[in-house]
């Protein structure tokens, strides 16, 4: 074995730890859990599907109008 491949092994393990500790160290982060935010009317079911909202007190008269 020349003294090339011996610094050529050497590196390769090093390498190889390096990259150990950069795995362990992100496997042990725990990813941040977004804030809980108030849903809004984009997410509700009725506006995506363009629904009407529900009858109203006056809807008896709003129903005799011409569309």
């Amino acid at each position: 074995m020349t003294d090339n491949d011996l610094r050529k092994s050497q590196r390769d393990d090093e390498d190889a730890a390096a990259a150990v500790v950069v795995l362990t160290l992100l496997a042990s982060q725990t990813p941040d859990a977004p804030e809980a935010t108030e849903p809004t009317a984009w997410g509700d079911p009725a506006h995506r599907l363009r629904l009407m909202p529900g009858p109203s007190a006056t809807a008896w008269w709003s129903s005799g109008l011409p569309r």
